[in-house]
């Protein structure tokens, strides 16, 4: 082998060994007035450090327009739009932007934001009529709330990669954490030794996986369908089918919140009602297909893995 190749070897085998180090980047909670709890973490895109909301229940990093380069801004790529369980619709131009995530660092997919309507089923969401110039992701559409984009790491692919895959990111572990005084971790390439503790879960090509809400006095009133965390969307959702009757789930009920099927299962107990377990219950119209949101409660008991190679979630006790 020449001295050219060589060194082109061993710069490769470096750059791979330094791409796949450990790495903890924060994660910060944000009570909003409204009551909602949100989570960020900070980042850098298209050259500029941007804190970003986190989000697990949807995929694919999206920057408002106002918030990239003027040569990000003039750009022109693909044409694509996005909707969200909220309503809101952003619609915008599919395009590569250098992004960083600590010392992890690559050039992905992301969507500019251009316009944001509302999704066709829900005409009149809280987004409608926002202009991009003012609007915060996730701000609850009050002025001065929210951020200048999302940084979602389900892992679906619908328009855009997610940008851990797309920046080679194989399995990360995601500890939320629990009150705004406490700071929690994206870990980013974890070590093998790490991931004995979890136990794993297929996911589907939507990313979720099956999951029970079951009454804890009564293993017969239940709900299973598809599953997903959500930390998005705080709250345990019952989306869409046949909607239950919520005198059946009262407040202040137990319940269990199961993954996993006849083979393998993880389950919390939670109280419906309680905030400290992120536990209010709401039953949504929908499509035909049910789907469960456990939102941010799992988070609170389990820290969660992630894996893109083997297209599984874990959980262990935190």
């Amino acid at each position: 082998m020449s001295p050219r190749l060589v060194l082109l070897s061993l710069l490769f085998f470096q750059s791979a060994a330094a791409f796949a180090q450990r790495a903890e980047i924060p994660i910060r909670e944000v009570d909003q007035p409204s009551g909602q709890r949100r989570f960020a973490l900070t980042m850098s895109i298209d050259g500029k450090a941007v804190e970003v909301a986190l989000d697990t229940g949807s995929s694919g990093l999206r920057v408002l327009a106002p918030h990239v380069s003027p040569e990000q801004q003039a750009a022109g790529g693909h044409s694509s739009s996005y909707g969200y369980e909220s309503g809101a619709l952003f619609k915008g131009q599919i395009l590569k932007m250098p992004i960083a995530l600590g010392a992890v660092t690559g050039s992905v997919d992301v969507m500019r934001v251009d316009a944001i309507a509302c999704r066709e089923g829900k005409p009149n969401c809280p987004m409608k009529g926002a202009d991009v110039a003012t609007f915060g992701i996730m701000g609850n559409d009050v002025p001065g709330q929210g951020w200048p984009a999302i940084f979602g790491v389900q892992m679906n692919r619908i328009d855009i990669d997610n940008p851990l895959e797309g920046l080679g990111i194989k399995r990360w572990i995601i500890v939320l954490p629990r009150s705004a005084g406490e700071t929690g971790k994206l870990i980013l390439n974890p070590d093998d030794g790490e991931l004995a503790q979890y136990k794993r879960f297929e996911l589907d090509e939507r990313g979720l996986f099956s999951a029970c809400l079951i009454a804890a006095d009564n293993a017969n009133r239940k709900i299973c369908a598809p599953g997903q965390f959500d930390s998005g969307a705080p709250g345990i959702h019952i989306i869409g089918g046949d909607p239950p009757k919520l005198q059946d789930w009262p407040r202040g009920s137990d319940v269990l919140l199961v993954l996993g099927d006849q083979r393998s299962t993880a389950a919390i107990k939670v109280t419906l009602g309680r905030r400290d377990q992120a536990a209010n219950l709401s039953i949504e119209p929908g499509p035909p297909k049910q789907r469960l949101a456990f939102g941010i409660a799992p988070y609170m008991a389990w820290s969660v893995l992630y894996d893109a190679q083997r297209h599984e979630i874990g959980v262990a006790p935190r």
